[in-house]
């Protein structure tokens, strides 16, 4: 069977409005795995600290550095490792820990380590995974957090997105051998969850095994 979701190009459309869209295959690792410092979010709304979990109002400033709730005399402001989550009206940023950005490519992008914690906007939640977009200095990212709060990067270019995601559904008897053949792109990426999970409700056996993602 060549083809076994059904993704029609009106379908395609519509979930590139949920779906973060694939970034130009140019881009740069090193781009991609540091944290865009010019992304803030002001206004009032709620935050859930990781140490009690109560949500709080205040006049809040989110940045890809930290979180300041208040004002005046009431002023807060929190490093992104003391943050859970941060909601304004329906638009939710989740604060996640130690991502796994794709491989560098060169020695060069090596040296330079990936943020400890990004601002991830949640575009997509279920029980067994979440699908944020991360505002990265070369365009949007996709990541995928899981449960066990391992959390993927995923490639913008299209090889290297069928790579990493064998490693999260390759375990699947169509969609694996699919991704195989080089089908599928990062426009993809919430069907191909959404057609997983259908098939196994309980998770991602590949993730969930090994308790880690592989080694790309």
């Amino acid at each position: 069977m060549l083809v076994v979701l059904c993704l029609s190009a009106s379908y395609a459309r519509a979930q590139a409005g949920l779906i973060v869209a694939a970034v130009r295959a140019a881009t740069n690792v090193v781009s991609i795995a540091t944290a865009d410092r010019q992304f803030a979010r002001k206004g009032k709304g709620t935050y859930q600290l990781s140490a009690n979990g109560q949500w709080q109002t205040a006049p809040l400033l989110l940045t890809g550095e930290g979180l300041r709730a208040g004002s005046g005399k009431t002023e807060q402001t929190y490093p992104l490792g003391e943050v859970r989550q941060v909601a304004f009206g329906r638009d939710t940023f989740a604060v996640v820990q130690a991502v796994q950005f794709p491989p560098p490519a060169d020695a060069k992008a090596a040296a330079l380590a990936p943020p400890d914690a990004i601002v991830g906007y949640r575009v997509w939640r279920h029980p067994q995974v979440e699908l944020l977009e991360f505002s990265s200095t070369a365009g949007p990212v996709t990541v995928l957090r899981f449960p066990n709060q391992v959390a993927l990067a995923l490639p913008t270019e299209r090889t290297a997105f069928q790579q990493t995601m064998l490693t999260v559904i390759g375990d699947h008897p169509k969609l694996g051998p699919q991704l195989r053949n080089g089908q599928y792109d990062p426009i993809h990426t919430r069907a191909l969850l959404e057609y997983y999970l259908r098939d196994n409700p309980a998770g991602f056996a590949l993730i969930t095994n090994s308790g880690a993602a592989p080694a790309h």
